[in-house]
């Protein structure tokens, strides 16, 4: 695969601040599996993060985070629920399990916390859809599923295997898994912002475009 996957356009009309407290949360991440020659124990691991409000838009972060991400081999998530500082930081205070220090948010990303996304707005979840089981037959049925169930999307993602699915989180997760078992539901996860060509350039993609999960030959 020889570009990027670039998702700012795509993206940012979904960025949509309403008061100065306002922001939404981007992290740029370092993968294992976007890495073939680590010795890094995690599967992943965050490097930076981004607060993006009204007086810090993304535009002006986002060429240093793509020349950031291309010379170092990591991906930038950005989390299309948007977020309220003052109760951020009163829930972080009052979380025992949550660390605070001088106002920072720390593992904003974590799956079992999604109160702390919620803030009175409405919340985005996604459906993680690979390659291994994209088609027109999967899209279909599952286009038709959310449909007929009344599931609102709000638009598809790119990633580097196959895409997500930005719903509003209106979906019976307990039925949608027992139709669907390969495909993941993400409650409150960030989603794919930029992919550098320096990761996307290691996999090959088949005749239809779809991404394989094992490194190119000779890739070190």
């Amino acid at each position: 695969m020889d570009q990027p996957i670039d998702n700012y356009a795509l993206l940012k009309p979904f960025i949509r601040t309403t008061s100065m407290f306002d922001f939404y949360h981007v992290q740029v991440i370092s993968r294992n599996k976007d890495l073939p020659d680590t010795e890094q124990e995690n599967s992943s691991y965050p490097i930076m993060s981004f607060y993006i409000r009204d007086d810090f838009p993304l535009d002006m972060y986002y060429p240093f985070i793509k020349e950031f991400c291309e010379e170092h081999r990591v991906r930038a998530y950005i989390n299309l629920n948007k977020m309220f500082m003052p109760e951020v930081r009163a829930r972080l205070w009052d979380a025992e399990k949550w660390a605070y220090y001088d106002a920072e948010i720390k593992d904003l990303s974590r799956s079992d916390a999604p109160e702390f996304y919620r803030m009175g707005y409405p919340a985005v979840w996604h459906l993680d859809v690979d390659g291994h089981v994209r088609g027109d037959e999967y899209d279909n049925a599952v286009t038709e599923y959310l449909r007929v169930h009344g599931v609102y999307e709000i638009l598809r993602v790119p990633t580097l295997h196959g895409f997500h699915i930005c719903i509003y989180p209106t979906l019976d997760i307990e039925d949608f898994n027992e139709k669907f078992p390969l495909t993941i539901v993400h409650q409150m996860h960030p989603t794919i912002l930029y992919i550098p060509r320096s990761i996307t350039s290691l996999f090959d993609a088949d005749e239809n475009g779809v991404v394989g999960y094992e490194f190119k030959e000779g890739v070190q």
